[in-house]
Parts: structure tokens; C-alpha cells; sequence
């Protein structure tokens, strides 16, 4: 294992206060258990490993919350260009999925922006950059996560590999970066999972970002977290029937493929009913993480992320 050293790099930074680590399930491709944090900049912290088959690079801007509208968005940007410059020391230079967590996520930050909305802008921005135009976006976008919580930092995962995953739409909603401006200036950028390349026994993992009761590009079931979940949970379940495009009905493409899941919620009273729901339908052992924080629209009460395994 070989972790990311650059002379800007040399001096040791604290385990940031308020870190939302990547799921324990990244852990089976990257061990985390030496990696330090170093300052990649006055503004942001740097945690970088390379295992060889896969690398995770992480970073935060300490009390993100207190920027201006304009320095959050250059924030954001310097974090992306940022793990752009890294990708080139890395022997696994392929995004293949993000994580964001974004304080305030719902706050108002001038000109009736939310944070959400300039965090939009800002990856908008670099992948436009990056790619070309928005139609450049389906070839290169991977799946992601963004959710608030209740800390002051930006935290900004990106799991990498040697070769870049097949990014996975869902039939049952439009593409993030498709959508239109009634959810902000500029739209989210992301696939709604990215599949692994098939293994020998003829099965490929399936990583699905952050997934809620959206259908189309609307919300759906304003303030009914039953009906919310079972919006949710179909979604997942189509997902993985669109990651396994040679047969879209195979039995693996159901919720029993998931391993490994993390719940966002938005109220704790909603808690019991979840645990319910994911004791009913997913398999006795997955493997659960919760964490309790806003989504990134209102309205919205859960979201769900996972790892999958299905058969192609």
C-alpha cells in the first residue's frame, strides 16, 4: 500500500471533527486502517490510499459552512480539480463513485440558492470543464452521493480503479443531468450506479448511490415515509435490473442482492418503521449503516446507497 506524499503534503492534519467516513464496505477494496490525514492546502485536509487494486481519496474543508455563497462554490471546485491533479499518482486513476456530504445542505445562500444548489453548480461547472458539454456527461459521470449533515466541513469521498466502471441509469427516472431547472440552475451530475467489471464466476458488484422516492425527475409521497420507502425500494430493485442489461429479469436483480446498504433519514422518529421495512424485504445479513441527516430536497424523508452483487 502506498499512500500519496507531495511536498505540500508533509504536515500531519487532525481526523476532521466531523467526518462521515466512506461505508465499511469500501473497506474490503481499501484498508484505511494506516491512512493519515495530511494538508493538501491551507483550506482543505487530504487523506489518500492506494492499494494497488483500488484507492480512496478523501478530503474536507473545514467549516464549509461559514463560507460566503462564492467561496463555497470555489470550494467545491478546488476539491474536484484537486482529485483531478491526484488521479495521475494514483496506480487506479478511475473515479468509479463519490460521496458528498454538504452542511446546511437546504440553507439559503444568496440569490435563494440553497447550499445544495451551488454545490450543483460548482461539479456542474468542472464537469463541463472536464467533459465537454452536458452531452459528454453519460460517458464519464459516475454514481454519487449527497446528503447534509450536521457538522461545519465539506467532506468529499471518491473511490477509484485501474479502469473505469459502467455507469447504470434508472428506466424509472430521468437522468440527474437532465433535469430541469425547477431543481436549481444547474442539475446534479451523477449515474445512479456503476457496476465492476464481471468476475470469474460470472457475477459483477453493482454500487448504487444515494436513491429516494423520486420518480422521473418529481419527489413523490410528500410526508408518507411508508409510501416513500416502497418508492425507493422499487427504484433500487430497477437499478439492478438496468445494471444487467443481457437479461433485465434475472432473479438476482432484487433487494436480496444487496450485501451492504447505508440509510440517510431525515427524522429519528422515522427510524423504527425503516428498520421494519429493511428487516422484511432486504436479505437477514446485510449489513446496515445509518446515519441521520438531511436530504438534499425537503420533502424528501430517506435515501438509500448500496453494494450488489448480480448476476450478468
Amino acid at each position: 500500500m502506498t499512500e500519496l506524499e507531495h511536498d505540500h503534503q508533509q504536515l500531519d492534519a487532525p481526523v476532521p471533527v466531523d467526518l462521515i467516513d466512506a461505508p465499511s464496505w469500501v473497506g474490503r477494496f481499501v484498508d484505511l486502517g494506516n491512512a493519515s490525514w495530511r494538508m493538501l492546502s491551507d483550506d482543505v485536509h487530504l487523506r489518500s490510499v492506494d492499494s494497488g487494486r483500488f484507492a480512496l481519496v478523501s478530503m474536507v474543508v473545514p467549516d464549509a459552512a461559514l463560507l460566503s455563497a462564492q467561496a463555497f462554490v470555489t470550494a467545491v471546485e478546488d476539491v474536484y480539480e484537486s482529485l483531478r491533479d491526484h488521479l495521475g499518482d494514483l496506480t487506479c486513476p478511475c473515479p468509479i463513485r463519490m460521496w458528498n456530504y454538504v452542511p446546511g445542505i437546504l440553507e439559503p445562500l444568496g440569490d435563494a440558492m440553497s447550499r445544495y444548489h451551488l454545490f450543483n453548480q460548482a461539479r456542474h461547472d468542472v464537469y463541463c470543464r472536464w467533459y465537454g458539454s452536458p452531452d459528454g456527461f453519460r460517458k464519464h459521470v459516475v454514481t454519487a452521493t449527497c446528503t447534509g449533515h450536521v457538522g461545519d466541513d465539506y467532506i468529499f469521498h471518491c473511490l477509484t480503479a485501474p479502469s473505469s466502471g459502467r455507469a447504470v441509469e434508472n428506466p424509472r427516472q430521468h437522468s440527474s443531468y437532465r433535469y430541469s431547472k425547477r431543481f436549481g440552475p444547474k442539475p446534479p451530475c451523477f449515474a445512479r450506479a456503476t457496476t465492476l467489471p464481471v468476475r470469474d464466476d460470472g457475477t459483477c458488484q453493482v454500487m448504487v448511490g444515494g436513491t429516494a422516492s423520486v420518480r422521473g425527475e418529481d419527489s413523490r409521497y410528500q410526508k408518507d415515509i411508508s409510501r416513500q420507502l416502497g418508492e425507493t425500494l422499487d427504484n433500487m430493485t430497477s437499478i439492478l435490473a438496468a445494471s444487467c442489461p443481457s437479461d433485465p429479469d434475472a432473479a438476482s436483480a432484487s433487494l436480496h442482492a444487496y450485501s451492504d446498504i447505508r440509510i440517510y433519514y431525515k427524522h429519528s422518529f422515522d427510524r423504527t418503521e425503516i428498520e421494519s421495512v429493511v428487516s422484511r424485504d432486504f436479505r437477514p445479513d446485510v449489513a446496515v449503516e445509518w446515519i441521520h441527516a438531511p436530504i438534499c430536497r425537503d420533502e424528501l424523508l430517506v435515501e438509500i446507497e448500496g453494494l450488489a452483487v448480480v448476476s450478468e
